[in-house]
């Protein structure tokens, strides 16, 4: 249940609400709720009852993929005492394909023979996979001819996941930010070359 939460989960409603510009009137209109019943449950003095908040997120989420993101926050903010069940999201066949022969273009190595005609070598381990050569003990690794060390290999691993996890933020943040909204790359470039603009080097 949402219980002590309850003022951070309405908050949070709220500002969805606000930033899709839906008024408490009309949404309470949809949710057969009163505006001042809407205010309640978003200021934390109501209750929220356990239906409450799939219909709320019903109404102000433009896809299935904005609603359940709407639904890992509330769970976080919750601390996972209550969680949204979320949408089924039907995946493109390109994605099914993509991830169905993702195993094997990690065992997959191509290379030009003397004809300069493609070949492919099958081998048994992940030869694809940056982390398969890291841990790889029994064979030597170089970096532009820079022999690596394993105290090498362990900081460069750990780099890797720094970077992915800072990247898997922003990703999120962005989309936040742009949830309900297509994305405009023209006002992302721009963001983008701002920010250069600032932290540019002379």
């Amino acid at each position: 249940m949402v219980g002590k939460y309850r003022k951070e989960v309405g908050n949070y409603l709220k500002s969805i609400r606000k930033n899709k510009n839906i008024t408490a009137k009309s949404l309470g209109a949809n949710l057969q709720y009163s505006q001042s019943h809407i205010s309640g449950i978003e200021n934390g003095s109501k209750k929220i009852p356990p239906f409450f908040i799939p219909a709320y997120l019903n109404y102000v989420s433009d896809s299935n993929e904005e609603y359940n993101y709407y639904a890992d926050q509330i769970a976080k903010i919750t601390e996972g005492n209550f969680e949204v069940e979320k949408r089924q999201i039907r995946k493109d066949i390109k994605d099914i394909l993509n991830s169905i022969s993702k195993p094997a273009r990690m065992k997959e190595f191509y290379n030009n023979d003397y004809n300069n005609e493609k070949t492919v070598t099958i081998f048994s381990e992940n030869i694809n996979d940056l982390n398969f050569h890291l841990e790889d003990n029994l064979n030597s690794k170089f970096y532009k001819t820079i022999e690596l060390s394993d105290y090498d290999r362990k900081n460069i691993s750990k780099i890797l996941d720094i970077y992915f996890i800072n990247k898997e933020e922003l990703l999120e943040s962005i989309r936040y930010d742009y949830a309900g909204d297509s994305l405009d790359i023209l006002a992302l470039q721009d963001k983008i070359e701002e920010i250069q603009n600032v932290f540019k080097k002379d």
